[in-house]
């Protein structure tokens, strides 16, 4: 269960309008929700928060790159728009990452470990 706001800069102030994520499935489209309830290009910030889990900040001026701020971002990996989110973080897409391969001892997935190899010699 997500919680969605969008709080945009106006003359008279900051508007707060709670907001649907239904047809959100990539940053662009986040972003582009931001930009429509936009004044003269000004600032819009996104919240987004998963029940106490993460939140999210999400920061669209104008056409500008949208900026994120995440909470937790390892919580958040294991939501939809949270992974899209930290994904934009990391500089990933959505092709396979070069650390997707890794594993924590720095060998690739498949790849024996020194000491298996060490082992399997000294068992000869």
């Amino acid at each position: 269960m997500y919680f969605a706001a969008l709080l945009a800069r106006t003359e008279d102030g900051w508007q707060a309008s709670d907001t649907e994520l239904d047809n959100v499935e990539t940053l662009s489209d986040l972003a582009d929700l931001a930009r429509e309830s936009a004044v003269d290009d000004d600032t819009v910030l996104v919240f987004i928060e998963q029940e106490d889990a993460w939140f999210a900040v999400v920061r669209v001026d104008g056409e500008d790159d949208p900026r994120v701020y995440l909470s937790d971002a390892a919580a958040a990996t294991r939501s939809s728009y949270g992974a899209m989110l930290a994904d934009e973080l990391l500089g990933r897409n959505n092709e396979v990452d070069e650390l997707d391969t890794l594993d924590l001892d720095g060998t690739e997935d498949g790849e024996p470990e020194a000491e298996e190899e060490v082992d399997a010699e000294a068992a000869e």
